[in-house]
């Protein structure tokens, strides 16, 4: 299984993309309205994606 790498910086939460042999591949950005550190909800304003990872849709 693999480990999630999560980052909190304040102000986003980013989440790194790993493809099937572990490897990164591109990360996912979302930036949130609000305290997320205290908060149990918040509300997200945008999410980008960056990295290598091919484009695509999301449902």
């Amino acid at each position: 299984m693999l480990e999630p790498s999560i980052r909190y910086t304040g102000s986003s939460l980013e989440f790194e993309v790993l493809n099937g042999a572990g490897e990164r591949v591109g990360n996912v950005i979302l930036e949130p309205s609000g305290d997320c550190a205290t908060a149990s909800r918040v509300n997200i304003d945008s999410i980008r994606a960056g990295g290598t990872a091919q484009k695509g849709t999301a449902e």
